[in-house]
């Protein structure tokens, strides 16, 4: 065997061991987060067998010590057994099927100025709840500019009990369709990461002199409770009601506010960015994606981590301003997954163009932005993608700035309530998209941040002459 044949094949052995390593991490997250009372007992259990070795000790202890673990192990694994199979019965009695009828949503409940939009196509749209007041604020300057300052809160957030109970349902009936049609016996292998939650709800009066309260959250936190609205009981005095539906909304049916949501509410990010050569970047997801897989998503999306706030560094170091650290997030997802490089971002034009709840994901906050690049899609399109992301976008795709800056012209000659204006945009869209690109579909998060830049360009159209000076 020649070095290099030896060298390829200590390549793919890493490789194996470390996919398994991936996924008896992933498999332990889930056990923990399903039958976490249990797993505490594990721990119980494993340090009684540590002191049954104190028979090793010299006498007097270690007669004493032994007998103790005995007593340990026996208490441990009894309480281990009742409380996983109290969990098991508990979470496999419980029936979810998905929602039969659209959600009557009727507002929000701190405002009356909301309004309700589609961000899909079809008779039955996904929609999101926006604020006007809010979009203005955040569009009329760039970020970092008139930015709230953010705070993260000391307690790391807790489910509901009631959702913590049916979690292993709810991860299962969740992820049991792959995205090739097919089903799955268990849900797919993905590690409870710690994320961050957005805790307090921006209005007006927090983007102009108040802060943005943010909380540390888990993966499977959302996934047992935003990504569980479109399920509801099947039988019993609860049929027809999603589990998740008294912690997003009053008994009026009326959107709760962030701090006072219960959900996960995980901090989604979504951002475009416009090439060298004035293409807007799309990103083709694979259909390992658990948010709309296979479909074509905005340049960056995904979530915020607590990294992108610094809250892991030193005081001094810390980003103290909630819109900066949302934008590091998402050019911290733009590096990983249109192939850019940091330094080909142009920072001066990065920019939050709204913000909105995606009402089908149990009302999920989003931030949307928009930025300029150095570099060209035709160097874009020649690069690989590496690292983990590679496991979720299969390739890129390109709209000309030319149709967005048609569209926003439109947008503004456009005299029809903003829900019918905001659905035509959207028809055009998917169907410019699919044009492009026979057969594809897009996410509605990447619908709702298309919305938002057209919106934003309309509002000002200033930014097109500022960012192209910048390259």
């Amino acid at each position: 065997m020649s070095l290099q044949s030896f060298a390829a094949s200590l390549g793919q052995v890493a490789e194996a061991l470390q996919r398994t390593r991936n996924v008896l991490r992933a498999r332990l997250d889930y056990l923990f987060f399903v039958y976490g009372t249990a797993a505490r007992w594990f721990g119980a259990f494993v340090v009684s067998v540590v002191l049954l070795i104190g028979d090793l000790l010299p006498e007097p202890w270690s007669s004493a010590i032994f007998w103790a673990g005995v007593a340990l192990a026996i208490f441990a694994l009894g309480e281990l057994l009742y409380n996983g199979v109290r969990s098991f019965l508990r979470w496999t009695a419980v029936d979810l099927e998905p929602r039969k009828l659209p959600f009557d949503w009727r507002g929000a409940q701190w405002t009356d100025t909301g309004r309700i939009v589609p961000i899909s196509t079809g008779v039955s749209p996904e929609l999101a709840w926006q604020s006007p007041e809010v979009d203005d604020l955040l569009r009329a300057k760039p970020a970092f500019i008139s930015d709230p300052q953010g705070s993260l809160e000391s307690d790391r957030f807790r489910l509901p009990d009631t959702l913590t109970e049916i979690g292993g349902r709810s991860l299962r009936h969740r992820s049991a369709r792959r995205g090739d049609g097919s089903t799955r016996r268990l849900p797919p292998a993905r590690f409870n990461g710690r994320l961050v939650r957005l805790a307090a709800e921006p209005t007006p009066r927090t983007l102009t002199s108040g802060e943005l309260v943010f909380q540390h959250v888990r993966y499977y936190d959302g996934e047992s409770s935003n990504e569980v609205w479109p399920l509801t009981y099947s039988h019993g005095a609860r049929a027809g009601r999603s589990p998740v539906e008294p912690f997003v909304v009053d008994r009026e049916r009326r959107l709760l506010s962030l701090d006072q949501a219960r959900a996960g509410n995980i901090l989604g990010i979504s951002l475009f960015a416009v090439t060298r050569d004035d293409q807007i970047i799309l990103v083709r997801q694979s259909p390992r994606n658990s948010v709309s897989p296979g479909a074509f998503a905005s340049s960056s999306s995904g979530s915020a981590d607590p990294e992108d706030f610094g809250w892991h560094l030193p005081s001094p170091q810390r980003e103290r301003r909630a819109l900066a650290g949302v934008m590091t997030g998402m050019l911290r997802e733009l590096t990983e997954e249109s192939r850019v490089r940091r330094d080909e971002v142009i920072d001066a034009t990065a920019t939050v163009t709204g913000y909105f709840r995606w009402l089908d994901r149990a009302a999920k906050p989003e931030f949307t932005g928009l930025v300029r690049l150095r570099v060209a899609s035709e160097e874009l399109s020649s690069r690989a993608f590496t690292g983990g992301e590679s496991a979720f976008t299969v390739d890129l795709g390109f709209l000309p700035l030319a149709f967005a800056i048609a569209e926003a012209s439109s947008w503004r000659a456009d005299p029809s309530p903003p829900a019918k204006r905001q659905a035509a945009a959207v028809e055009r869209f998917v169907a410019d998209v699919q044009q492009r690109y026979p057969g594809a579909t897009v996410s509605p998060s990447c619908v709702g941040a298309w919305c938002a830049a057209i919106d934003f360009l309309a509002a000002r159209p200033e930014w097109l002459v500022e960012s192209a000076a910048a390259r």
